[in-house]
C-alpha cells in the first residue's frame, strides 16, 4: 500500500538574522512532493523485450545513423568539423566540375579543330584525285591517239621479214607419211596429257595413215625426228591434227590477235618444197575464193601443211594446194576453218 506523503513543517534550526534568540519563531518552507501519479509511475517495473536483438546492414545503419547524430547532437565540435567537411567537399565537387567542363571545352576544341584540319586534307586530296583523274583521261586520249598513228604506219612500212622467219622457223617442222611430204606447224590449242604440242598439217600429206595399217607419221626439224600420234582429220577442208610428246613454241592465229586478213595484206609463206626445209617466200593476200585464201606467195610441193603468217607472225592460213599451170596462184586453209572442224580455238 502506498503512504500519503507527509506535509508536516519543519523547522530551521538557524535564527532569523537581526533579532534575538528569545524572538525566534520557526520558518515553515514547504517541501516539494511529488504528485501521486508520478510516485506510482516510479514505481512501475521497466519493459523487458524478449525478443533476440535483430542483426544486418539496416540495423547497422540505423545504430551508426543514432550514433553520428548523437555525435552531431551532443557534440559541438564534431558538428562544426562535419559542415567543414561537407563546405569542403562540395567545394572540391564545385572544382572537380569546373575542372572537368574546361577539360571538356579544352578537349571539344582540339576535336574541332582536328576535324578542321582533316576537312582541309579530304578537300585537297579531293581536288588532287580530280586534278589526276583529267591528267589520266588527257594522257589515255593521247595514247590512244599514238597508237592509232602506229597502226597506221604499221600498214605502210615494209614487215621485218628476216627477224619474223628466225622466230618463226622454231615452230614449222616436215611431216613424213609414208611415201608423202610436206609441212607442219606447232599451234595453240588444248593438248590432252601425256602428249605437250599439236601440230597442224594438210589432210593429203597424211591420207595413208587414215586407212588401217597404214604408215607411222612422223615430224622432223633439223636433226630431230618424233613419232606423231594422228590425232583428227578432216578431207573435206584438208586439215590434219597430230600430238607430240615434245614441247614446241606454238603460233596464234591473226584474228585472236585483232588482224582480221584482209586482200592488200602482207603475207610469208614458209615450207619443205622439195625437201627444202626453211623455204620463205613472200606475198600478198590476193583474194578470199570460195572459203579459201588466195596468195601470190609462191608455194611448191612440199609446202602443204605450212603456215601462211601475216607481218606479225600471226597465221591466217594453212598452205593447200596450187594452180600448177598457172603463175603464183596459189591457195590457203582459213585457220577459222581448222578451229570449226578438229579444233577446239
Amino acid at each position: 500500500m502506498i503512504e500519503e506523503p507527509n506535509t508536516s513543517e519543519v523547522p530551521l534550526s538557524q535564527p532569523a538574522p537581526g533579532r534575538p534568540d528569545e524572538m525566534t519563531e520557526p520558518i515553515v518552507r514547504p517541501v516539494p512532493v511529488p504528485p501521486p501519479l508520478a510516485v506510482a509511475r516510479a514505481a512501475v517495473l521497466p519493459a523487458v523485450n524478449l525478443l533476440p536483438p535483430r542483426r544486418g546492414p539496416l540495423s547497422f545503419a540505423r545504430r551508426a545513423g543514432r550514433s553520428v547524430a548523437g555525435l552531431w547532437r551532443f557534440h559541438p565540435s564534431a558538428r562544426a568539423l562535419g559542415e567543414t567537411g561537407i563546405a569542403l567537399l562540395a567545394v572540391w565537387l564545385v572544382a572537380m566540375s569546373l575542372y572537368s567542363i574546361d577539360q571538356f571545352r579544352e578537349i571539344r576544341s582540339d576535336l574541332r579543330a582536328q576535324n578542321d584540319r582533316l576537312a582541309e586534307r579530304l578537300d585537297t586530296a579531293q581536288s588532287d584525285l580530280s586534278q589526276a583523274e583529267r591528267t589520266l583521261k588527257e594522257q589515255q586520249a593521247t595514247i590512244d591517239d599514238m597508237q592509232t598513228t602506229i597502226d597506221g604506219l604499221e600498214g605502210t612500212l615494209p614487215p621485218d621479214v628476216a627477224s619474223l622467219v628466225a622466230k618463226a622457223k622454231k615452230s614449222i617442222f616436215t611431216v613424213l607419211s609414208g611415201n608423202a611430204l610436206g609441212t607442219g606447224f606447232a599451234y595453240d590449242t588444248d593438248v590432252p596429257a601425256p602428249y605437250k604440242t599439236a601440230i597442224l598439217t594438210n589432210e593429203h600429206v597424211i591420207n595413208e595413215a587414215t586407212f588401217p595399217g597404214g604408215p607411222v607419221v612422223f615430224v622432223t626439224q633439223g636433226s630431230r625426228k618424233l613419232k606423231a600420234t594422228l590425232s583428227a582429220w578432216d578431207d573435206e577442208h584438208d586439215v590434219a591434227l597430230l600430238y607430240v610428246r615434245d614441247v614446241f613454241t606454238p603460233f596464234v592465229s591473226a584474228e585472236s590477235q585483232g588482224h582480221r586478213p584482209r586482200v592488200g595484206d602482207f603475207v610469208v609463206a614458209i615450207g619443205n618444197p622439195y625437201g627444202l626445209s626453211g623455204s620463205t617466200t613472200t606475198g600478198v593476200i590476193s583474194k578470199f575464193y570460195q572459203g579459201f585464201i588466195q596468195t601470190d606467195a609462191a608455194v611448191n610441193p612440199g609446202n602443204s601443211g605450212g603456215p601462211l603468217l601475216n607481218q606479225y607472225g600471226d597465221v591466217v592460213g594453212i598452205v593447200s594446194y596450187t594452180f600448177s599451170d598457172a603463175q603464183n596462184i596459189n591457195f590457203a586453209v582459213p585457220i577459222e576453218d581448222a578451229c570449226k572442224e578438229i579444233l577446239d580455238c
